[in-house]
């Protein structure tokens, strides 16, 4: 996407400046601001594009190209403290596009959850690694949201690996749960633990959460 799409058409200064130890330093930026504009980064930028793959062909709804009509939208929403998701509700829609259906504000600690640092180096399911210098079993360990990997034991085969990661993730998402507000990410929720829980018990591999 061109930068040159989005628009800032804000009337009011979004960033003051301070100069503090003759360095001019940021001592304030709009929040609405600051969204908007990690957003537009996400999307545009080359070099974080190139560290994050999956968000190269991400796209940003026309009306959320103006930064006014994106903070029209963020003021009717419950954000402090919370972060921007495209994600969850794609489970919905089957699309990640930035827009007002597709997006929500969730807790760092949901948003953690969904990161799937699971998957260890080499062509092993999500959770599965391998000790290649002393068991030579492979391991499991699942992301539970605090942006931590938690070891959850050595297998025989990475099946085995991969259902104790599927029950661990399913176990932290029921947590993470029971502490969300937003009707539809509950609702997200609902389905994407379900889709988890019936790959359990079906001895399915599951490839990804949403």
């Amino acid at each position: 996407m061109d930068t040159k799409d989005f628009v800032n058409d804000s009337n009011y200064a979004v960033e003051k400046r301070k100069m503090i130890d003759g360095k001019n330093k940021l001592i304030w930026r709009c929040p609405y601001f600051r969204v908007w504009a990690g957003m537009k980064m996400r999307c545009t930028n080359p070099g974080y594009q190139e560290k994050h793959p999956s968000y190269m062909d991400i796209q940003v709804c026309d009306d959320w190209l103006s930064f006014s009509n994106f903070t029209n939208w963020m003021k009717t929403q419950d954000y402090d403290g919370k972060v921007l998701d495209k994600d969850i509700l794609s489970i919905f829609t089957d699309t990640k596009e930035y827009s007002p259906d597709n997006c929500a504000f969730i807790s760092p600690q949901l948003n953690s959850y969904f990161v799937l640092r699971d998957r260890a180096r080499g062509p092993y399911y999500l959770g599965v690694g391998i000790d290649r210098r002393k068991t030579k079993q492979y391991s499991a360990s699942c992301n539970n949201g605090t942006g931590r990997s938690v070891f959850l034991g050595y297998f025989n085969t990475p099946e085995e690996a991969h259902k104790a990661w599927q029950l661990a993730k399913w176990e932290y998402g029921r947590e993470l749960l029971s502490k969300q507000s937003d009707p539809r990410v509950i609702q997200a929720m609902h389905i994407i633990l379900h889709n988890l829980g019936e790959d359990l018990h079906a001895g399915r591999i599951t490839e990804k959460l949403v």
